[in-house]
């Protein structure tokens, strides 16, 4: 059509294009204003985020506690008395159970697969680790003379009756070592890698080069190697080199060169944990706190007790203490090393 017939379109199109307002420019106060209203939200977000990280961090930390058996005393809040660990009836030694228990392949109760009494001596400062091979033979109880495998008294008892696997496996080996009982923390494999992965890996030296052909995994088995030698290891590899107990060379095939290893890697596992690398990390104190949160078990404590072991700590580290470690043999003394009247 002719250019004339659209003219009163376009003119109708032009008179409903909205018209766009020019901007004024802002006065410095004004701008002023605005940037501080955006320093104040940003402020306000950032605030709530930082809430919102406290919380979870609290709730994490109460949960953890909570499952540790962690008990607050709120006389130790306010007390400056000097705190100390639990002490056997000596006043010599404080004693801790360590316990293994591998809890990945099933949720039936499984025998302990590592044992270790650690006593710390008050006087000395020194620390030794006495390892009982999971094919110790004891009696069940001091009342009968029927022995079995120490690494079945935790699931025969717990069996019997939930909740009674700990002590009576803390009675056992008061029975067999001699020493008082104080503490005792019970980790499964689970807590055991991330514990060793939280920290970054732990420092082992390899003493013997040997291959492993039957080491367990799942419903099978696989073959694992270790070269003789200093190396980092994650918490995969920590685990299965404190664990094979197959290989035909050098003598590592036993229980006693395996409780062997086990002691090197926790000794290295607690050099990490109390470095001031590790303790002043928060990463790496979530990423403790998160490996052994429902993988554990330990005996009551309070900020006391915390306190007291860091202390212990700090004395042992800057008193060059030194840690001693052995394995029971359960074929030294012509197979009658223990004795019911030890």
């Amino acid at each position: 059509p002719p250019r004339s017939t659209l003219f009163p379109y376009t003119t109708l199109f032009r008179s409903l294009k909205p018209k766009v307002k020019e901007k004024t420019p802002l006065s410095p106060e004004e701008k002023k204003k605005r940037r501080k209203k955006i320093i104040s939200i940003i402020f306000l977000v950032v605030t709530f985020l930082a809430f919102l990280a406290f919380g979870y961090l609290f709730y994490k930390g109460y949960i953890f506690s909570k499952e540790l058996g962690f008990r607050l005393d709120p006389k130790s809040l306010i007390s400056f008395d000097k705190h100390e660990l639990k002490k056997d009836s000596s006043g010599e030694y404080t004693n801790v159970l360590l316990m293994g228990i591998d809890t990945r392949e099933s949720e039936t109760l499984l025998n302990t697969d590592t044992l270790i009494l650690v006593s710390y001596n008050h006087k000395s400062n020194n620390i030794l680790m006495i390892s009982i091979p999971r094919d110790f033979h004891v009696e069940v109880d001091e009342n009968t003379k029927w022995y079995v495998r120490i690494n079945s008294i935790y699931s025969s008892a717990e069996q019997k009756k939930e909740g009674s696997g700990i002590e009576a496996l803390k009675d056992t080996v008061t029975r067999v070592t001699g020493q008082e009982i104080q503490y005792y923390a019970m980790v499964d494999f689970k807590a055991f890698e991330g514990l060793i992965d939280a920290v970054g890996g732990v420092d082992v030296n390899v003493e013997n080069s040997f291959t492993d052909y039957s080491y367990p995994e799942g419903y099978g088995y696989k073959t694992v190697s270790f070269k003789a030698g200093p190396q980092t290891m994650d918490g995969a590899t920590a685990l299965i080199y404190s664990r094979s107990r197959h290989s035909q060379q050098n003598n590592e095939g036993t229980d006693i060169a395996r409780a062997k290893r086990q002691q090197k890697v926790i000794i290295a596992l607690k050099e990490k944990i109390l470095s001031t690398e590790s303790l002043s990390n928060p990463k790496t104190l979530m990423g403790i706190l998160s490996s052994v949160s429902g993988n554990v078990k330990v005996s009551e404590f309070s900020l006391n007790d915390i306190d007291a072991a860091f202390d212990l700590a700090k004395k042992y580290d800057e008193g060059n203490g030194k840690t001693y470690s052995f394995v029971l043999d359960p074929e030294s003394g012509n197979s009658s090393l223990i004795d019911r009247k030890y």
